[in-house]
């Protein structure tokens, strides 16, 4: 087993859904505290450009702000969108 080594784990990588239809993703870390990196959720288009939806500390990208909702539970190493 490699030791000391930070691993991010996003539980559901994509979803297809109908307009209007909530959904929930989220990402956790092991080997790492979430507390101690700048955490950033990215929305990658069809072709392959990201556009950046979230940041920690209530920070939205341009557009995203009335139709997402992040949050960040540093105690349960839990990122939230």
């Amino acid at each position: 087993a490699v030791t000391g080594q930070v691993a991010l784990d996003q539980h559901v990588r994509e979803l297809t859904v109908r307009d209007g239809d909530g959904v929930t993703f989220q990402c956790s870390m092991s080997g790492g505290s979430m507390s101690s990196y700048y955490m950033f959720w990215y929305r990658q288009g069809p072709r392959g450009t990201l556009d950046w939806v979230y940041k920690e500390g209530d920070a939205y990208g341009e557009g995203f702000k009335d139709r997402f909702k992040g949050s960040l539970d540093s105690s349960q190493n839990r990122f939230t969108l």
